[in-house]
C-alpha cells in the first residue's frame, strides 16, 4: 500500500511524464502545477523544481508562469533542502540545493527584469541559513553559495552590511576569502545590480 505522498509522486510523475516522452507535447495547466509546489511532500516539489526550472519542458504549462507564480516557492523548496538534506531519487540533497540556490541568485540577480526585493528575499534566506540551522547548514551556505556569489563585486556589495553585523561578520569575511584568494567558478553571476 503507497503511503499518500508516494501516491502524489506517482501521479505527479505520471502526469508530466517524468522519465518518458510519450506526452512531451501534452500542455499541462498551469493552476495544476501551481498546485503541486504546495504540496508538502519534498518528492513532489522536487519533481515540479526540475519542470519549472527547465525552459523546455515549462513551455508545456499553459499559460504560461510568470516569475512571481514560483519565485516563492523555488525559496521554500531549496531552504527545506538545505535544512532537511533529503536523500531521495526526486529532492535535491543539501549540496545539491546550494548549487540550485546559487543558479537561482545568479539568475534573479542578472536579470534586471527581476525587482530587486526577489534579490533581499534571498538574501534573507542565504542569512537564516547562516544562522539559525547549525554548523553544517551554514558550511554549505558559506561554500557552496556565497563564496561564488561574492565572485561578483556587485554582490559583495549587496551584502556588505553582513560586516557591521556581528552574528554575520563570519560569514561575510570567510566567504570573502574565496575570492580575495583568486577563486573563480563559471556559475557565478555575471550581471551588475545596484546594491
Amino acid at each position: 500500500m503507497k503511503t499518500p505522498e508516494e501516491e502524489d509522486l506517482r501521479q505527479v510523475r505520471e502526469y508530466l511524464a517524468v522519465g518518458s516522452n510519450r506526452s512531451a507535447a501534452t500542455t499541462i495547466s498551469a493552476e495544476q502545477v501551481k498546485l503541486w509546489m504546495e504540496s508538502p511532500s519534498l518528492d513532489v516539489q522536487g519533481v515540479i523544481f526540475d519542470f519549472v526550472m527547465d525552459p523546455e519542458r515549462a513551455a508545456r504549462i499553459e499559460p504560461p508562469l510568470a516569475f512571481g507564480d514560483y519565485r516563492y516557492f523555488v525559496l521554500r523548496y531549496l531552504s527545506r533542502c538545505m535544512i532537511e538534506n533529503p536523500q531521495s531519487g526526486w529532492a535535491a540533497t543539501r549540496f545539491d540545493a546550494s548549487c540550485e540556490l546559487l543558479r537561482w541568485c545568479g539568475i534573479i540577480w542578472s536579470d534586471p527584469s527581476v525587482e530587486k526585493d526577489a534579490t533581499e528575499e534571498a538574501k534573507d534566506l542565504l542569512r537564516r541559513l547562516c544562522l539559525d540551522y547549525g554548523s553544517e547548514v551554514r558550511r554549505v551556505a558559506i561554500q557552496g553559495i556565497l563564496e561564488h556569489l561574492f565572485e561578483n563585486p556587485s554582490v559583495r556589495a549587496f551584502f556588505a552590511d553582513w560586516r557591521g553585523d556581528p552574528e554575520l561578520r563570519d560569514a561575510y569575511d570567510e566567504a570573502n576569502e574565496w575570492q580575495r584568494l583568486g577563486g573563480r567558478t563559471p556559475v557565478a553571476p555575471k550581471g551588475t545590480r545596484n546594491p
